[in-house]
């Protein structure tokens, strides 16, 4: 299958079946993930693109388009060009048009320059810009952990600068991420904004409006305002909150604002104080002026904002002074940084210019691993596997290990993920774990292996009758045929995995024998049904079960988790189950905590049969239209201690809360642990 669309002319596409080993990608790519070869169809060295751009090689492919490096042939300078192969999508074009238009407004030093752009001769929109060799903020994050106060605000001044002017000319970027702020030149310290694919003008014409009207949400989750969030009307404000969720992420090395999901996030922007900088960074000391600066960047309410980035950096230079800032501050952690050229534009690359971007997972770093002291495994031959102790005390050998945390980048809030090690980790940096771990008879309560860790089914292998009690498994590349591996660490009493691919009643089966476990979470499984979670039946210690994002879970799950004597906590968020499902939930008599995010065929008819539930103290109903008939179900539930109902307005509130008991807690916003929350 080709991702390829064209006139009666040449046509440009980036195929997902690769010709030269028969392998399906799962998403575009310029090259094949398994054997390397070229995916791009349609240009090769001399294809010239508007009669003014030879093509050189493609430097980055979507399911949009392409963006390729070309020579100009009339000033022969590189250039980067954008393609968009959705030709025949008029709002597409029109999108890719209207970026066109809002970029070519601009000519500041800090914000990549557009120097043409129009329709191909073989009927492809295009736009050629300022080809950019660098790296992105985003890159530098990562490469360092976190931002010297000299470092950060030298780059943040030259993102004020390029804002300033941007919305001078009308133009509101709407999606400032650290990916979208380049840093190039000799010390790669001289920013250029990039990627004005969902910019708004704030002058527009009745065309324009159609494309970013109210109730679009377009952006970045982990960036983005409260009002973006909910698809409310934006205006310039809208760019200074982002600005600030970057600058927090810059100096604590995570952002404010992070949730399970991509929804979760959203919701937790509208509803979520962030905490302060030396908070989020665990007792580092930040300059009150400095604090007072982001926090004001992201206050909730545009109107006790900054009301511009001129103001913003009137009082960023009055917090720099007194600081001590050096060269060096801002010059030593580009050193680690690759010398590569990025071209960042999401217009082209994520599937839908006005969905939320979602494509991507939350990858952030880490705060609680600062605090703690940890060595490193003493093999050179294998990538670095840290262990740290969750005291953060000194650890004489892995015998004193608790927890060893294998990722890149995972984000944490909760004291039981506490480690960092290598992205490059691989199979053989489990078999190497195993085998130390094996050798001293020691054990771990904690793994965790995220979506960037290069483990396969092979590496799950070697983890066979480890003593471990906690696995958490994010997006990872194994599948559904791991999971007999998995049943032989016996020792299990909670196992996380989420994203779980070629998953068969029978290697689910195989999770049977894990009769300790006393909590499971499958989620954002799309293949998982409910009748395949039979072998649920023999985990009589099981007392909290997520089946979170499971699509084709429905009510055929309760008949398989009915005889649990100790079942407290379910979770079947944005799942199929519907009035018949509650019913059956009404008769598991031990159910304290019910979390029905996101069923949407659920009604005032089922939420009446869970007044059943002599026990059910806290129930989650976000989505859940507060009608009339519902509010008067919800009335009859005498025993909730707590509901949660997240990005609710205050009308709604008050009307929730005039049905439930005197004594009952509203809770609108938090983590998926709300419940327990004291």
């Amino acid at each position: 299958m080709s991702q390829e669309v064209g006139l009666d002319k040449t046509i440009y596409s980036v195929t997902l079946d690769c010709t030269n080993c028969d392998t399906h990608q799962s998403e575009p790519t310029i090259q094949c993930d398994n054997c390397g070869a070229n995916l791009v169809r349609g240009l090769r060295d001399g294809t010239v693109i508007a009669g003014q751009y030879e093509y050189i090689e493609t430097i980055g492919a979507g399911g949009m388009g392409l963006i390729i490096k070309g020579k100009d042939k009339t000033s022969n300078e590189m250039v980067a060009v954008k393609l968009l192969l959705h030709n025949n999508n008029p709002t597409e074009v029109r999108r890719f048009q209207l970026e066109a238009k809002a970029a070519s407004m601009l000519s500041h030093d800090h914000i990549i320059r557009i120097y043409d752009f129009g329709t191909s001769e073989d009927g492809y929109p295009y736009m050629a810009m300022e080809y950019i060799v660098g790296a992105n903020l985003s890159d530098l994050i990562a490469a360092s952990g976190s931002l010297d106060l000299g470092e950060a605000l030298h780059i943040f001044d030259q993102v004020c600068e390029a804002m300033s002017y941007a919305h001078s000319r009308g133009i509101v970027h709407r999606d400032i991420k650290p990916s979208n702020i380049m840093l190039c030149g000799g010390a790669q310290d001289h920013v250029k904004i990039v990627d004005f694919g969902i910019a708004k003008l704030l002058d527009k014409d009745a065309a324009e409006k159609s494309l970013t009207k109210t109730g679009h949400i377009v952006g970045s989750p982990l960036y983005m305002s409260p009002e973006q969030a909910s698809g409310k009307k934006i205006d310039a404000r809208t760019d200074i909150y982002s600005a600030g969720c970057v600058l927090f992420h810059a100096l604590t090395g995570a952002p404010p604002i992070e949730g399970g999901t991509a929804m979760e996030t959203l919701l937790k922007h509208l509803n979520t104080i962030p905490p302060t900088l030396s908070e989020a960074s665990l007792g580092k000391k930040f300059p009150q002026s400095l604090e007072e600066i982001v926090a004001k960047m992201m206050n909730k309410e545009p109107a006790n904002r900054y009301q511009s980035f001129q103001e913003l950096r009137a009082d960023l230079h009055q917090a720099s002074r007194g600081l001590s800032v050096g060269s060096k501050d801002r010059g030593a952690p580009h050193a680690v940084l690759p010398n590569k050229a990025i071209l960042v534009v999401v217009g082209i690359i994520t599937v839908a210019l006005a969905g939320v971007t979602i494509g991507y997972f939350l990858n952030l770093k880490s705060q609680i691993a600062k605090k703690s002291n940890a060595i490193t495994i003493p093999n050179p031959e294998h990538p670095r596997v840290t262990a740290v102790d969750h005291d953060g005390g000194t650890i004489p050998d892995p015998a004193s290990w608790s927890e060893v945390i294998i990722n890149t980048n995972i984000s944490a809030h909760k004291t039981d993920f506490s480690g960092l090690a290598d992205p490059s980790t691989t199979d053989d940096t489990l078999g190497y774990l195993a085998t130390q771990l094996k050798d001293h008879k020691a054990q771990i309560d904690t793994l965790v292996l995220d979506k960037k860790t290069d483990i396969t089914n092979e590496g799950i292998r070697r983890l066979e009758n480890l003593e471990l009690h906690k696995l958490v498994l994010t997006q990872t590349r194994i599948d559904g045929n791991a999971l007999p591996s998995i049943a032989k660490i016996k020792s299990l009493t909670d196992l996380r995995i989420s994203g779980l691919g070629s998953v068969t009643p029978g290697n689910l089966d195989s999770l049977a024998s894990l009769t300790n476990l006393q909590s499971i979470e499958i989620s954002y499984c799309n293949q998982l049904t409910g009748s395949d979670c039979k072998f649920l039946k023999k985990l009589h210690e099981l007392r909290s079960l997520n089946l979170a994002n499971d699509l084709k879970v429905n009510d055929d799950l309760i008949p398989q988790i009915a005889g649990l004597p100790k079942l407290s906590r379910l979770f079947v968020q944005f799942t199929s189950l519907d009035d018949k499902g509650l019913h059956q939930i009404s008769h598991l008599k031990t159910l304290q905590t019910l979390d029905i995010t996101g069923c949407f065929h659920v009604s005032d008819e089922g939420l009446r049969s869970l007044k059943a539930l002599p026990r059910l103290f806290n129930l989650d109903i976000t989505g859940l239209p507060l009608t009339d008939k519902n509010l008067t179900a919800l009335s009859r539930l005498h025993s909730l201690n707590k509901v949660a109902f997240f990005a609710i307005d205050s009308t709604q509130e008050s009307r929730l809360k005039s049905v439930l008991p005197p004594a009952c807690i509203v809770v609108t916003e938090g983590d998926r642990n709300w419940d327990l929350a004291h």
